[in-house]
């Protein structure tokens, strides 16, 4: 991944409406914007899009794969300071260890909340599939049952790694003052987690490993729009 920080093009800061939930992450965050901006109208409000292919919004992060890394951070971090957005959205795969998830968000956080940014919302991993994914799963499932695989199923997923991060980034938002919201929460229970949101193939959940399809993102923005909304409350009274 070799994007500059200057290649954001200007209609990533939304439209000039207000109130304004900007999204800040990698690819996993660029698959949630379809979903937010779907009720952008209905629900009165503007979406921002700061992405960037495996960049998750951990300030300080460099990886020697990913050289521009911190400079897009960064970067993301002053048009933030400009644009005032009223809810900042951290988004991510999340799949760095421990140590750099912890001081990476503390950084991060702490240097939001300088800019008086307090509506911070950490978005928790998917379901995640094994494998070509979940498309690739839904073959094979077949291939071996001659049945189509279960709406609600954990063949060929990596839920106990979900459910490892997802109690992580549960705790570290905890203690740094923020709102989480677990998506895993909202696609799984106790029988599995979701594999498409109606009945046909068309509205798979994820169309790899993790990334949300467009009905997936939007599934997910109606149940958690109310939460996020609720955080610009006191800005608006």
């Amino acid at each position: 991944m070799r994007q500059p920080a200057s290649e954001f093009a200007p209609e990533c800061a939304g439209h000039g409406g207000r109130p304004l939930l900007l999204i800040w992450g990698d690819s996993y965050g660029a698959a949630l914007y379809p979903g937010l901006l779907h009720f952008s109208a209905e629900r009165g409000y503007d979406v921002a899009q700061y992405t960037a292919s495996a960049c998750p919004p951990l300030i300080g992060y460099s990886p020697s794969e990913r050289p521009y890394c911190k400079s897009i951070d960064d970067d993301v971090l002053l048009r933030i300071n400009r644009l005032r957005p009223d809810v900042v959205i951290l988004d991510a795969t999340w799949g760095q260890t421990e140590t750099v998830l912890r001081e990476g968000l503390r950084r991060t956080v702490a240097l939001l909340k300088a800019m008086n940014i307090t509506n911070i919302v950490i978005i928790g991993p998917p379901p995640s599939w094994q494998g070509g994914g979940l498309s690739q799963n839904i073959l094979y499932y077949y291939r071996e049952t001659q049945q189509v695989l279960p709406v609600r199923t954990f063949h060929g997923s990596t839920d106990a790694w979900t459910q490892q991060r997802d109690a992580l980034l549960h705790e570290l938002s905890r203690k740094l003052g923020v709102r989480y919201i677990s998506v895993r929460d909202v696609f799984c229970n106790e029988s599995g987690c979701l594999s498409r949101t109606g009945p046909n193939d068309s509205e798979l959940t994820a169309f790899d490993s993790g990334h949300l399809t467009v009905p997936g993102a939007t599934f997910l923005a109606a149940r958690t729009m109310d939460d996020l909304l609720d955080t610009i409350v006191p800005l608006r009274q």
